[in-house]
């Protein structure tokens, strides 16, 4: 079996290095290991070539990979926990498998993967240091299934950027999917009351009826969740797909019509949730998508539809502000439960939430440097020790403050490095003139996700949950090609690629 020399290179940025988050460049070569490799498969299976050949098919196929990332995410949104890890690890090592079989472009190495790479080592020494070795061991482990879906995704949106866009895609339609699921429940006779824990001294009137979708354990939180990037990419694609608008096609006015009712349809189902933290990360991603397509609308590079992209901007933001008025007026409900967010302690679930936070700090201040280990296992064992009486928890119900107990500040410093960076990498695509189009409007979408899902993180832990989680590391993956993309030395020809 022949197989073309492989060579990957790894450089920092110039916008990385200026920052000095990285060495300037560096390279490492893995054709060598790559034949040593192949000669041991061949070896050890004579058969193998049929399988390399198919690895090479799928390496050099787009339309393959969206195919299995179509059936991944699907399958994301339907199956427990257990099987959707599996099926994570299945995905990222045929990703990988395919990577090595065939060849590639060279892959630049971005702050945002050196912040992912810390955060884990500081999962490492959580654990080696942790009280509860069987526990944090199995914490660990969880961590390393999230960080090798990273690695799979960093690999297929490195050889095939499109695969982000119809990524966003899926997404897009997976909100709308989960709209009309909840739409049912909530019309349902025979709907479930899951997770409505709302104040006992709240009218029963004003208490909503929360949809949960298809999700398992079946959680309004954490559909929240899970809509929180379908929202973002809805958008994102929305906007893209206007500043292309030809007048005259139909196909471009079925797009936009399309992704127009998923938008709708996937803010009305996170608005059904009942979530508070949902509704502060709606709240988020409006102001971050308002303020990325502006840039892009009023300081970005003129098109044809730059006038009437102005004129829907001005007109989209007094449309949306007129409605969620309306909505807030019309509905004493959801007007009762955004309310319930400044109640503070007269909240019977923001109260509870406060003994939580106090006991987590009890915990920090025993286990500040290293912290308790990773896992929510870790969590249970040591938690006893520090709960108020009556109190029992799961977690911290904030991801930094999870991320602080567990891996210690120096896992909480890697942790704000990688949302931070993310964040920045993510605009700087958004500011660079010169690439394609389609990534400044995919970069708006993906920075919108990555701020609802940080605001959102900041009052709930259910982005541990792997079906949430898996779209914050697909987006972080992307966010990183993006930088790398813009990196390249002849970025200006890339608009006509």
């Amino acid at each position: 079996m022949a197989l073309g020399q492989l060579q990957r290179t790894f450089a920092g940025s110039q916008y990385l290095q200026q920052l000095r988050l990285l060495p300037q460049s560096f390279s490492l070569s893995n054709s060598q290991l790559v034949k040593a490799a192949a000669g041991l498969w061949d070896k050890l299976h004579p058969s193998s070539s049929c399988v390399v050949q198919w690895l090479q098919i799928l390496g050099e196929s787009p339309a393959g990979w969206l195919l299995v990332l179509a059936a991944f995410w699907v399958l994301s949104q339907c199956v427990e926990t257990g099987l959707l890890g599996a099926a994570s690890l299945a995905l990222s090592g045929l990703a990988l498998l395919a990577c090595i079989f065939t060849p590639a472009k060279s892959l630049k190495l971005t702050s945002v993967d050196g912040w992912i790479i810390a955060y884990g080592l500081t999962a490492l020494v959580a654990c080696g240091f942790s009280s509860v070795q069987p526990e944090s061991l199995s914490g660990f482990f969880k961590v390393a299934v999230m960080l090798i879906a990273w690695l799979g995704f960093r690999s297929l949106f490195g050889r095939f950027p499109v695969l982000i866009g119809w990524t966003l895609g899926i997404w897009a339609l997976s909100g709308g999917a989960q709209a009309v699921v909840a739409w049912q429940q909530l019309h349902s006779t025979s709907m479930e009351a899951l997770a409505t824990w709302q104040d006992p001294s709240l009218d029963a009137s004003l208490q909503l009826t929360r949809v949960y979708g298809t999700l398992p354990p079946f959680n309004p939180n954490l559909l929240a969740g899970f809509l929180i990037p379908c929202l973002g990419a809805s958008l994102g694609l929305w906007g893209w797909q206007l500043s292309e608008m030809k007048t005259t096609a139909l196909v471009s006015w079925g797009r936009i019509s399309v992704l127009t009712i998923l938008t709708l349809l996937t803010a009305w189902a996170l608005v059904a949730t009942g979530s508070r933290g949902g509704y502060l990360a709606l709240a988020a991603i409006g102001i971050t998508f308002v303020a990325g397509s502006g840039h892009l609308i009023f300081r970005g590079e003129a098109t044809p539809n730059t006038p009437i992209l102005k004129r829907l901007w001005a007109w989209g933001i007094a449309l949306v502000v007129l409605s969620v008025a309306a909505l807030l007026l019309k509905s004493e409900k959801i007007m009762a439960r955004l309310a319930s967010i400044g109640a503070g302690a007269d909240d019977s679930s923001i109260a509870y939430r406060f003994h939580v936070y106090q006991s987590a700090w009890r915990m920090i201040q025993d286990h500040w440097l290293t912290g308790i280990g990773p896992g929510n296992l870790t969590f249970e064992a040591v938690y006893g020790f520090y709960m108020a009486p009556g109190i029992f928890a799961l977690g911290c119900y904030s991801v930094p403050l999870e991320v602080w107990v567990e891996h210690g500040i120096v896992g909480l410093i890697a942790f704000a490095g990688l949302w931070i960076s993310t964040a920045m990498a993510g605009f700087w695509v958004i500011d660079t003139p010169g690439i394609k189009p389609e990534y400044r409007w995919w970069a708006v979408a993906l920075l919108a996700i990555w701020v609802g899902q940080g605001v959102y993180g900041l009052f709930d832990t259910v982005w541990y949950r792997p079906a949430v989680q898996l779209t914050t590391w697909a987006t972080v993956a992307a966010i990183a090609v993006l930088v790398s993309l813009t990196q390249q030395p002849a970025n200006k020809g890339l608009a006509h690629d």
